[in-house]
């Protein structure tokens, strides 16, 4: 983290129910830390356990951070951001639906950004 001060498990678990309303698990909320300490992080769960919510969670700590989620799945994209833009956290999700004008003068400020304030790396 930029500050170099880690939230506590338990600021990251009143965090997590107050923006996403849902009380995270144990592995979850170690998921998180271990991004926020800069590690790269592999989280394996079956289809539906919970693997989405560590990646989104250190947007809630690292507020100018970006996120970029790859998936196999155009469907899985779209729902990745509607769920963040309900949250008002800022999302596009670029696949070929997507390829608009207004997208494409966002792309340059993406791919330019500072790399070492990357929390996460996701594409679809």
């Amino acid at each position: 983290m930029k500050t170099g001060v880690l939230p506590s498990t338990d600021d990251i678990s009143k965090e997590t129910k107050a923006v996403f309303g849902v009380i995270p698990c144990k592995w979850q909320v170690t998921a998180t830390l271990s991004q926020l300490s800069g590690r790269n992080t592999i989280v394996i769960a079956p289809t539906g356990g919970g693997k989405t919510l560590p990646f989104f969670k250190p947007l809630l700590f690292e507020k100018d951070a970006i996120l970029i989620i790859i998936t196999p799945l155009n469907a899985l994209g779209r729902q990745h951001s509607t769920k963040l833009k309900t949250m008002n956290i800022d999302t596009i999700a670029f696949n070929p639906e997507s390829d608009t004008p207004e997208n494409k003068k966002v792309q340059p400020s993406v791919t330019s950004h500072d790399a070492t304030r990357l929390t996460h790396c996701s594409i679809y």
